[in-house]
Formats: structure tokens, C-alpha cells, sequence
């Protein structure tokens, strides 16, 4: 259980933790296994994967498991940012680590948000690419909720193969209560495209 060099990306990812948590450890020896980063106070382990490293190597997805069931043991939250992911959208891990955290500032609650379906696509294609690590997407239908007269959550969906039901593409937003209620207010919709479940 030796550690490996420490790479730029990791180093980042420890010391923006490191500044909310001053109890974040870089290498935390947990059982046979390091993990990358561990904040104590929070239960909180974060696996750094390098492409190069964890790609095409079996062992290595097989340790990342290993230790995914060992924190799951413990009662730890174990998250993984790949070194891509981070290097191309780091402002929205940043952010998901403050929501983890518990210090993202501010909380906004959907009972605050006016709910809206289908608006602009440049919004919701805007959105997701600031807001979800996987950016934009191809749905057929949208629906999102504006505070403010600004978008603060989106969720999306696409039909399924058997075109029967649909299923949920994207959500992005970090508003309290926000996922529900607009799966909620964009259920009866959906049902009148023909769909007979949501997947």
C-alpha cells in the first residue's frame, strides 16, 4: 500500500476540498487500499482516476470496486472524477463538491421556481453544458424551473426504442425539491405523447 506520485489534477481536486475542509486528507490508507482524498468530518472519499492509468486495466477496475464496496462497508461516500472530466468541466465538479460538501451557499427551493416546458432550446442547451457533466443532449422534450426570470433547473427526456415510453436524459440544478417537481408537473405531459411509463 504504497502511494503513487501525485498527479496536478489531484493536487487541485485536495486543495479545493482542503479549502472548506481542513480535515481533507491527501492518501488516506483505508484497509489494504489509499484512497486519493478522504475528508473525514463528511464521511467523504474521492477517487482521482487518470485516463492513462485506469483505462484498458482490468486490475485497476477491479481495485476502484474493491474499494467502492469497502467504503460502502463503512458507511463512506465514495465519489470518482476522472482527470478529463475535471480538466474540462472543473467548474461543475467544483460546484457538486461544494453541494456535497454542504457548502454551496445559499439554498433556492422549487417552491420558489415557476415551472416552464419546452422553452428556448438555446436556454436548456446552455444550461446543461454550464450545469451536467455530460452537457447538451437530443430530447424531444424539456422542461425546466426559472427564478427570477432566470433558469435554475432542467430536466430533459428522449423516447425510448420501443417509441411506448420515455426516458430521463438529463436533470441539472441545484434547487431544493427541484428533481420532483418538475417530474411531477411533466408527468401528464409526457402521457399525452403516447407514453405509458417514464423510465
Amino acid at each position: 500500500m504504497t502511494g503513487g506520485k501525485v498527479s496536478a489534477g489531484q493536487r487541485q481536486v485536495f486543495d479545493f476540498v482542503k479549502g472548506f475542509c481542513s480535515d481533507t486528507v491527501l492518501e488516506y490508507p483505508l484497509d489494504k487500499y489509499l484512497v486519493d482524498i478522504f475528508v473525514p468530518s463528511k464521511n467523504l472519499a474521492i477517487e482521482f482516476n487518470g485516463w492513462y492509468w485506469h483505462s484498458d486495466r482490468a486490475n485497476r477496475s477491479e481495485i476502484t470496486l474493491e474499494k467502492y464496496k469497502l467504503c460502502k462497508r463503512l458507511g463512506i461516500r465514495l465519489i470518482v472524477i476522472w482527470d478529463f472530466d475535471w480538466l474540462q468541466r472543473r467548474s461543475i465538479w467544483e460546484a457538486k463538491l461544494q453541494n456535497i460538501l454542504g457548502v454551496a451557499g445559499e439554498r433556492l427551493y422549487a417552491r420558489d421556481c415557476e415551472f416552464s416546458e419546452n422553452f428556448n432550446r438555446r436556454i436548456k442547451s446552455d444550461f446543461l453544458n454550464l450545469h451536467h457533466l455530460q452537457g447538451d443532449d437530443q430530447a424531444f422534450y424539456w422542461c425546466g424551473l426559472f427564478n427570477d426570470d432566470a433558469c435554475v433547473a432542467v430536466m430533459t427526456f428522449r423516447k425510448s426504442r420501443d417509441n411506448k415510453s420515455v426516458e430521463l436524459s438529463r436533470y441539472a440544478g441545484e434547487v431544493v425539491g427541484g428533481f420532483s417537481k418538475l417530474l411531477k408537473h411533466c408527468t401528464n405531459t409526457l402521457r399525452g405523447f403516447g407514453c405509458s411509463e417514464i423510465i
